[in-house]
């Protein structure tokens, strides 16, 4: 069985088996499974944040005006344009990419890296995207898959510090992008904040529908 495989492998390794990112239907499905051989916790920092399409593309209410005014200035200010994510803006989502880690002094080389495999499958891996312009500069960009028949997961979303109101414009567009292009998309799942405290405000900020809650699994050796 997997689980004997997995606590062999944890026992090579000089420590206990546990298993991370557990959603409760494998939760249940563990506990029904194998009864009384884990301990659950729950993982906080691990949770998902599910949106709504229609929220993003629309911004409409009170809890987002906020977001709906840094949209609006950054048209007033910016000759911009949207366009979908394919292989002819990937350069500009390198030089983007380049910038953003000069802002802040040296970029997450495994977050670049995991970019550049998304570039290099990206039509196997079934990705979408959008890449957003500045006065004819690159400014932001966002790519993601399908998750099921109604999901998108948002992978990565980069924007440049200097040019304010560039992360909500990326995230309406793309929204807009998906209800024309995937109408059948009515959800963003945007991934979990890793316990940064800046990156839960950030999500905590567009007001999620719900959470995925995820837990770690403890595997509970029998008693010598």
């Amino acid at each position: 069985p997997a689980i004997d495989a997995l606590r062999a492998r944890a026992a090579e390794q000089g420590r206990p088996l546990y298993l991370e990112g557990v959603t409760a239907p494998q939760r249940a499905a563990l506990e029904a499974a194998l009864p009384g051989r884990f301990r659950f916790f729950e993982a906080r920092d691990d949770a998902d944040y599910i949106y709504s399409v229609e929220s993003f593309a629309t911004l409409s209410g009170k809890k987002l005006h906020g977001k709906r005014n840094f949209c609006n200035r950054f048209e007033t200010a910016h000759d911009w344009r949207y366009e979908a994510l394919s292989p002819a803006g990937f350069d500009d989502c390198r030089s983007l990419l380049q910038s953003w880690d000069a802002e802040k002094n040296g970029g997450n080389a495994e977050e670049n890296e995991a970019i550049e495999r998304m570039f290099q499958y990206w039509d196997g891996l079934g990705m979408t995207g959008g890449i957003l312009y500045a006065d004819g500069r690159p400014a932001a960009f966002t790519a993601g898959e399908r998750l099921g028949s109604d999901t998108i997961d948002v992978h990565f979303e980069k924007a440049l510090d200097d040019l304010p109101g560039a992360y909500p414009m990326i995230a309406r567009e793309f929204a807009r992008h998906l209800q024309k292009d995937f109408p059948e998309i009515l959800y963003l799942n945007r991934e979990e904040d890793m316990g940064i405290p800046g990156l839960r405000k950030a999500k905590e900020e567009w007001y999620p529908m719900f959470m995925i809650d995820k837990f770690t699994a403890l595997w509970q050796e029998d008693e010598a």
